[in-house]
């Protein structure tokens, strides 16, 4: 499962997004899922082939930004 950090195409982040980037010994659990940065080039791979493909709106929440949207993979873990 992706997770995007688009907070609908605002200048900043989220603030969920950062508390992930500002302390790197945070996880998210979801059920028996913890999270896993997605690197800068795996990024615009799965951007294109998933995220906009999937949910269209991301390419617009995108346009109406300068940053990078960042995507979150939840894995299984445990």
């Amino acid at each position: 499962m992706l997770i995007a950090a688009s907070y609908r195409g605002a200048p900043h982040h989220p603030a969920w997004y950062l508390n992930l980037i500002e302390d790197p010994d945070v996880w998210v659990r979801r059920d028996d899922e913890l999270h896993v940065p997605v690197g800068e080039e795996e990024r615009d791979v799965l951007w294109d082939s998933v995220v906009t493909a999937q949910a269209p709106q991301f390419a617009d929440y995108q346009a109406a930004t300068s940053r990078t949207i960042p995507l979150i993979r939840l894995v299984g873990g445990g």
